[in-house]
């Protein structure tokens, strides 16, 4: 299960895997006693489990196991929260139909916070430089050289799709979009990819 919470685009929302490992009556009574979980939003940077703090007979005694874990024969859960800044986390949990974890897997997924970061970082990155190359793409002359598929194509390269999911979403071949590629390189002056989107970019804000 994977849970973010404090970040304004997505407010508070939790993944599962598989998707459906639960019923949306457990899902409710869930985050209705997330207060009862002694890991929920307690910062927490190596990997805790719920039995390292509850003994077996406090946490059968709590709402959230009697009402969420126990109905899918849950015992405990390993987690982790990530700090993703600005007040957003990413909480990783683990559960489990025994009691106890080994330090390998609270090693294993400890390790994974900074990895998570690192690719947090790089999609927002992303979304930024995606955002403002549409924003060029729709305003400013530097477009205008292009035809409509040539931008639709441009848009999609700044989303950070490959040549073979362009392909896929334009519903053409992945020669197609290569050559609408070197249409635009052609038109912009630019070498690959990145330096076309920064060109467009550049030209916006001239």
């Amino acid at each position: 299960m994977a849970d973010f919470s404090g970040i304004a685009e997505i407010r508070e929302y939790t993944a599962y895997d598989p998707a459906r490992a639960i019923s949306t009556e457990v899902h409710a009574a869930v985050h209705r006693h997330l207060a009862d979980n002694p890991l929920y939003r307690r910062r927490n940077a190596q990997a805790t489990s719920i039995s390292d703090l509850l003994t077996r007979r406090q946490w059968e005694r709590t709402s959230l196991y009697g009402e969420a874990y126990s109905q899918v024969n849950q015992q405990d859960g390993l987690a982790l929260d990530i700090d993703l800044g600005r007040g957003g986390m990413l909480t990783l949990n683990v559960t489990r139909a025994s009691r106890g974890y080994t330090a390998a897997e609270r090693m294993g997924m400890t390790l994974l916070g900074p990895h998570v970061q690192a690719q947090w970082r790089r999609l927002c990155l992303q979304q930024r430089s995606s955002a403002a190359a549409q924003r060029a793409l729709s305003v400013h002359d530097a477009a205008d050289v292009l035809s409509a598929r040539e931008r639709e194509v441009l848009q999609w390269v700044a989303n950070g799709n490959t040549n073979a999911q362009i392909a896929a979403l334009l519903e053409v071949s992945p020669g197609t979009v290569k050559r609408h590629l070197e249409n635009i390189y052609r038109k912009l002056g630019a070498v690959n990819r990145q330096d076309a989107l920064s060109r467009v970019q550049a030209a916006a804000v001239a």
